[in-house]
């Protein structure tokens, strides 16, 4: 800063500045400093570095990160009724008798998807975002119907967060649906 008052035109002291603001995170005021500099037609290298370390300061400065899962699997149960297959439960050493008639177990092909999508919004240099991550889970079973289960779920809500923690409020809407039927519904406030 001192070189700059005695000689305000050393574009090399203003690279020089600009490059540590850049390094301590002052985006606004590298940028600035970057932009002088081009405007004098440095040599092509030297342009080419700048233009890498803006293109860096837009990417940190994003405020909209997108992620997602999707995963397909097949499942072969041979007992979907989970029907016990004798009138007593083992448990330890010992023989529990049960109530009910024993029934003969069934088998079914069961596909299952899962399919999960999270978005955050943050302002570049702030502690505070908002997250909203939803779900979409199905368990379709070829021959009983009645057994399919869809679960569809979302939360949303502000994060606070610092180097050394976390929290966040999130409101929760979920519905599971089995069979062709509404089973249950959620709602409610969860932390994190």
């Amino acid at each position: 800063d001192r070189i700059l008052i005695m000689n305000p035109d050393a574009m090399r002291i203003k690279l020089e500045i600009a490059r540590c603001h850049y390094a301590l995170g002052a985006f606004e005021t590298a940028r600035l400093y970057f932009h002088e500099v081009m405007q004098t037609n440095p040599p092509k290298a030297v342009q080419k570095n700048i233009q890498i370390i803006l293109a860096s300061m837009a990417a940190a400065e994003k405020q909209h990160f997108i992620s997602g899962m999707l995963s397909l699997a097949i499942n072969f149960d041979d007992n979907v009724k989970t029907a016990p297959a004798r009138d007593t439960i083992d448990v330890l050493f010992n023989n529990i008798p049960t109530s009910f008639t024993p029934a003969p177990p069934v088998k079914d092909e069961i596909i299952n998807t899962t399919a999960i999508i999270s978005h955050i919004y943050k302002k570049s240099e702030s502690n505070y975002s908002w997250k909203t991550t939803a779900l979409n889970y199905n368990s379709l079973y070829s021959k009983y119907k009645d057994l399919n289960l869809t679960i569809i779920g979302i939360n949303s809500g502000p994060v606070f967060q610092t180097n050394n923690y976390t929290f966040g409020i999130n409101g929760i809407l979920n519905n599971i649906d089995l069979g062709y039927d509404q089973y249950m519904r959620q709602t409610g406030v969860t932390s994190l």
